[in-house]
């Protein structure tokens, strides 16, 4: 068969069996007490996240996968039908491993400044690699990408996969909201769209420091936004975890689910952090982001398969309503913890069945536990860790305290986390039920700062010189009792 008699089948089957365009709201994906539902039934979010380039030719855009998932840097097909089939023959593949849902990154994160161009920007490459920026506001160029989103879409209907299209709201970079108005309002009747994710990871994207009074009101601007452009949609925001408590906090996010970002930078961390959100989290949350890097060497593919199920495992025995994997394929960037996350190895040949093309890579073994995955299956018990409260039980400095509200009450679940001099290297932890901390580390720890859900956040510093060394030759500081007050509810 033809490239263009596959598309065109392709496509026909997805208006036939999805009918995902209309202008309705049924069809969407929803929240319905906590939970995602799609035509009424349970529908539980298990997504790849996925980079996709936008490439321009001067006449037409399209999406094409990752130039950084091959070999060489180099994209596999430079021409729109063959580039758009091997897309669709990688995300069948991924329907065929268990994953319902893509989580597109790149293709639509917004527009940059140039300072030597008028306008916002929107990056793109040409067919052989080439680095492009095409004039936002030009309405050719809006044409041009609009329809590369749309066959993007095509593609998911086609693999029977929905999407979550990251569209990055910077507040203080220019065009980005006229961008998420152009992709959101364009898309508004799309229902192969599951979210849009309005923001990734402000701890470290959100460079400006900013109060939890400033973010509410930013984070409901974006959600009036939203709601003009695209009323049946769902939005998210993807934070890096519990230390986001500080500024981006959960509990005053007007987004309809959070999108945790937990990784391994500490012995079971992401166990010990998905604990964390189901017992303090009220808010709608999935893992949107996490992975732990295997090449079969340094780290086996058995332990990351082992990571693989047992935080899918904590997850629905924390509450949470979807989980994401961090990403497709292994890449290039130099660095092991970046460079093995993917579920599929970059060498070897694939063949999908069904699918036009074969897929090339190679299935790591983690990928049986998506495949075998029962969203039906009985929920299993959370695995409670001894390292809940420091991962690493480091012994070499102590800062301890008391988190209170403004009438005395202890606070459960409040976050403390500390900094070296340098801010380089630092440790988190929790309070517990009295409201007590101990949070251990490697080095004197000098900055910290305390805050808990729904509460405001102090800060300060803790000189070498205040602290202590017990018998056991711990360094130890005492930051006493810290009052926290309690955020009013808008009204």
């Amino acid at each position: 068969m033809s490239v263009s008699l596959w598309l065109f089948a392709g496509l026909v089957c997805a208006v036939l069996l999805s009918g995902c365009v209309m202008e309705s709201n049924e069809g969407f994906i929803r929240l319905q007490e906590g939970r995602f539902v799609r035509h009424g039934e349970p529908f539980f979010p298990m997504v790849m996240n996925i980079q996709v380039n936008l490439i321009d030719d001067g006449t037409t855009c399209w999406p094409a996968s990752y130039s950084g998932y091959n070999t060489g840097d180099r994209f596999r097909y430079t021409q729109r039908d063959s580039a758009l089939l091997q897309l669709r023959s990688e995300w069948m593949l991924l329907r065929q491993l268990g994953f319902n849902t893509v989580r597109v990154v790149s293709l639509t994160e917004g527009p940059v400044v140039v300072d030597s161009l008028p306008g916002p920007q929107i990056k793109a490459r040409g067919p052989h690699g080439a680095e492009l920026l095409l004039p936002m506001n030009d309405r050719d160029a809006q044409r041009r990408y609009l329809a590369a989103v749309d066959d993007l879409l095509d593609v998911g209907r086609s693999a029977g996969m929905y999407v979550i299209l990251l569209t990055t709201i910077h507040q203080d970079r220019p065009g980005s909201r006229d961008h998420f108005a152009l992709v959101s309002d364009h898309l508004h009747t799309d229902t192969a769209v599951l979210a849009f994710d309005v923001f990734n990871e402000p701890l470290y994207f959100d460079l400006p420091p900013r109060k939890k009074s400033e973010v509410r009101a930013i984070v409901r601007e974006w959600r009036k936004l939203a709601r003009k452009n695209a009323p049946h949609h769902l939005i998210t925001i993807g934070l890096t975890g519990i230390r986001e408590v500080h500024a981006w906090d959960p509990h005053l996010l007007d987004v309809d689910f959070i999108s945790f970002h937990p990784y391994e930078y500490e012995p079971d961390q992401v166990l010990n952090e998905i604990s964390w959100y189901g017992r303090h989290v009220r808010t709608p949350w999935i893992i949107g982001e996490t992975s732990l890097p295997a090449d079969n060497d340094s780290v086996s593919y058995s332990d990351q398969e082992r990571f693989a199920q047992r935080t899918l495992d904590q997850v629905r025995a924390c509450g949470g309503i979807g989980y994401s994997w961090w990403q497709f394929k292994d890449v290039r960037w130099g660095r092991f913890h970046s460079d093995y996350m993917g579920l599929l190895e970059m060498e070897g040949t694939i063949s999908v069945g069904g699918a036009p093309l074969s897929v090339t890579g190679s299935v790591k073994p983690a990928a049986r536990v998506f495949a075998t995955f029962d969203p039906h299956a009985p929920v299993p018990a959370e695995e409670t860790l001894p390292n809940y409260l420091n991962y690493s039980q480091h012994r070499a400095a102590r800062l301890t305290g008391r988190l209170v509200d403004t009438e005395g009450l202890p606070i459960e679940g409040g976050v403390v986390l500390a900094w070296n001099r340098g801010y380089s290297h630092s440790y988190h932890t929790t309070t517990q039920l009295d409201g007590t901390f101990e949070l251990l580390g490697d080095m004197y720890f000098h900055h910290w700062i305390a805050s808990a859900l729904g509460h405001e956040m102090q800060r300060g510093d803790c000189p070498a010189s205040g602290f202590v060394r017990d018998t056991a030759g711990t360094a130890s500081f005492s930051l006493g009792e810290l009052q926290l007050a309690r955020i009013q509810p808008e009204r």
